[in-house]
């Protein structure tokens, strides 16, 4: 693993501990990671390859977030991970994610129509707005995996 692949892994776990705690990814912490990536792009002489997976990832990110497909902190969080650890990677982590997070959302969906809530239910039993931070935890950790069992 490279060091921008963990220092990848290591905003995301601060994202995952900052959301669970205040329900929100600071953009803070978003910019921090685009800045780092695009800086270790140029370390690692591959900042073309950063840069354009956090512009790729930019442009569908934020297509989705005004589709309301997408929460605005995992947007910001996909694109520092797009800088951080290049564009095949980025665009890999935001499909694994997609694919987690829209799954999610429409079994719950599909719940909510099973199960309606009555008029005097004062509380949902799901939530309104779901942490985004770990399913991109886990889509990093499933890359990882994936780049040691096919190289």
């Amino acid at each position: 693993m490279s060091l921008s692949h963990g220092i990848a892994l290591s905003l995301v776990a601060v994202a995952v501990f900052i959301e669970w705690i205040t329900g929100k990814i600071p953009n803070k912490l978003s910019l921090a990671g685009v800045a780092g990536g695009l800086v270790m792009g140029a370390v690692e002489h591959r900042f073309l390859d950063h840069l354009l997976g956090f512009l790729v990832v930019a442009m569908i990110a934020v297509v989705l977030f005004v589709w309301s497909l997408f929460p605005g902190g995992a947007a910001k969080l996909q694109m520092a991970v797009a800088a951080l650890i290049g564009q095949r990677g980025g665009l890999t982590i935001l499909v694994t994610f997609l694919a987690v997070y829209l799954s999610i959302r429409g079994s719950v969906a599909i719940l909510s129509l099973v199960f309606p809530l009555k008029q005097s239910d004062q509380e949902t039993p799901f939530p309104r707005s779901m942490p985004s931070s770990p399913i991109t935890f886990i889509g990093l950790i499933v890359w990882q995996v994936s780049l040691v069992m096919f190289p």
